[in-house]
């Protein structure tokens, strides 16, 4: 389920809260918790919310493990139900249209330098693609600037059909900026929280 990135920083106590949907979340707790251990102890919040669904978050405390553990929550005609609970790393979808992906510099290429205004970047999408690159299929790169920071975010958008999953390898891409990149810090905006770029072997 998508939820607003907001949702990451939502109010936690979610596990005491009154209401349909947060029923539904200790009913989760109680039927897959046993799955998890710790989950118990965990503090919740709600991400994101509809008529027909609801996903809780909190911040794992398992070492090695996933970031977050997942709770999601449905409605449908006998009220408000536990569907599953899962650990996971969110992940940045810019629209409905495109999905998840990451990018690198492109080694085939010198670094950038602070005086460069064109980006040599290899993207990898998430969804399955059967090997197929995501050439035709990238958005335009969503920049955001920082005194110290550069946040690039691009999405892919998903092939038609049921797609087998090994992933091609980079799809080379040029990301023009409209100044230089100056001393900034370059990060990967599909990652939550974004992160220095790296391959996606």
């Amino acid at each position: 389920m998508t939820f607003p990135a907001s949702g990451l920083a939502a109010a936690t106590g979610a596990e005491t809260a009154p209401g349909p949907e947060f029923d539904a979340l200790r009913a989760g707790l109680a039927k897959f918790g046993s799955e998890f251990p710790g989950s118990a102890g965990l503090t919740w919040r709600l991400a994101g919310h509809d008529a027909t669904g609801a996903i809780f978050l909190a911040r794992s405390v398992a070492p090695g493990a996933p970031g977050w553990v997942a709770i999601d929550v449905v409605a449908d005609s006998g009220g408000w139900q536990p569907s599953g609970m899962g650990q996971c790393n969110p992940s940045v979808v810019l629209s409905d249209e495109f999905g998840t992906a990451t990018w690198a510099l492109d080694p085939a290429f010198a670094s950038p330098t602070p005086d460069a205004t064109e980006l040599h970047v290899l993207v990898w999408e998430a969804a399955c693609s059967g090997g197929s690159p995501a050439t035709g299929r990238m958005s335009a790169p969503v920049i955001e600037w920082a005194a110290a920071t550069l946040t690039i975010t691009i999405g892919v958008r998903r092939l038609d059909g049921i797609q087998t999953c090994p992933g091609p390898p980079g799809t080379p891409a040029i990301v023009t900026l409209a100044e230089p990149l100056g001393r900034r810090t370059l990060l990967d905006g599909g990652r939550v929280p974004a992160a220095p770029p790296s391959p996606a072997f």
